[in-house]
């Protein structure tokens, strides 16, 4: 029989994790990449140690990663623990002018989308930053744009204001802001929105004007609406560093589940 894999993708603020079991991918759940102490994944990341043939991390977030690898080798000794991108390629030709400043998470999304839809398409992450990727007919990746994402830039705002109180993503109820919060709501919820809409058509501009759009990351239902053809894929990444460790040759040769489109 064979055994479980526990995938992980270390963000900036959150990790989000799944169980490769049986062909699919399990419950997406996410715990946050600097808890005050590691009870909280201890709490968080509740598994069947013995059951699982290997850990398999992409992070774009190096001092959560090391802690966490060493979290991790003390739940269960032995127990192999790779990176993608580190101790495997992802399987991604990068065609921008400085491969190496690419992030992991955005050759991976690129490559779960391309692995959905198979043609020219665009993910949006949006997460701690709000990123756009693309990939060519052939899978290959050819870039995007890097925008602050929705909870940070609710954050800036109350650090570097004076008087602007802290606030929290939500739809908002009006539309036209009548007093702080719902100015706030306005500028950054449907000002986020407004962003994608422009970069999806700019981006269509180049690979087609019904190119698919994949939507992930923790802030994606707030910025998905009103774009055609679009799906929102919570779990986009983790497929794609399923994908990755199983066409290195270093995973168990599970094969992944079949994608819709």
């Amino acid at each position: 029989m064979a055994m479980s894999i526990l995938l992980l993708d270390i963000g900036n603020t959150s990790i989000s994790f799944s169980v490769f079991a049986g062909g699919s991918l399990g419950r997406l759940q996410r715990v946050a990449s600097h808890p005050e102490s590691d009870a909280a994944w201890e709490e968080g990341i509740r598994l069947d140690w013995s059951k699982l043939g290997a850990a398999v991390l992409a992070s774009v977030n190096p001092p959560a990663l090391s802690r966490l690898v060493e979290w991790l080798a003390a739940r269960r000794a032995g127990l192999p623990v790779l990176v993608a991108g580190r101790d495997f390629p992802v399987p991604v030709q990068n065609r921008t002018r400085r491969p190496k400043e690419a992030g992991v998470d955005r050759l991976l999304n690129v490559l779960a989308a391309h692995a959905r839809c198979g043609r020219s398409c665009i993910v949006v992450d949006l997460g701690t930053a709000t990123t756009f990727d693309l990939a060519s007919p052939d899978g290959a990746y050819l870039g995007g744009a890097i925008a602050p994402g929705i909870s940070l830039c609710f954050s800036a705002l109350h650090q570097g204001t004076a008087l602007l109180p802290r606030a929290f993503p939500h739809e908002p109820a009006e539309p036209v802001g009548r007093d702080t919060e719902s100015c706030l709501q306005i500028g950054v919820v449907e000002g986020s929105r407004g962003l994608v809409r422009h970069l999806v058509a700019r981006f269509r501009r180049e690979l087609g004007a019904d190119a698919p759009v994949f939507f992930t990351g923790g802030e994606a239902p707030w910025a998905a609406k009103e774009i055609e053809n679009a799906q929102i894929v919570p779990e986009l990444t983790l497929d794609g560093l399923h994908l990755a460790y199983a066409q290195s040759g270093r995973g168990m040769k599970q094969q992944s589940r079949v994608f819709e489109s």
